[in-house]
């Protein structure tokens, strides 16, 4: 099961001929502090950030917990990816992610949670 992170900027989103450079200056702070938490990929997608760990000794929850002190950064989701569940049935797909809402369609456009 592979845990992502999902952030939201604030007003960078309202911003007009510089909008670029201000996504570009947020992607390089958390790049900056994912460094001492291991290697993660970072995407931009609809005013969105997601957060993706490139292996299984990235600190996922040291990122969480940094990610928040980042400015310009409004809201931050934890999800669980786990392609087997799509298989599933919805009780076993509930049980196996514990609490944590299911992301399908694994697709940075479109995608839809089942809470």
């Amino acid at each position: 099961m592979k845990e992502i992170l999902l952030c939201k900027y604030g007003e960078i989103v309202l911003k007009g001929a510089n909008r670029r450079y201000l996504e570009d200056t947020l992607c390089r702070n958390l790049r900056h502090r994912a460094r001492r938490y291991g290697s993660f990929e970072i995407t931009r997608s609809q005013s969105t950030l997601i957060i993706e760990p490139k292996d299984e000794l990235a600190d996922i929850d040291g990122m969480f917990e940094s990610t928040q002190k980042v400015f310009g950064i409004v809201g931050i989701s934890s999800f669980r990816h786990d392609i087997s569940l799509f298989s599933a049935t919805v009780p076993a797909r509930r049980a196996n992610c514990q609490g944590y809402p299911i992301v399908y369609g694994w697709r940075f456009q479109r995608f839809s949670v089942n809470l």
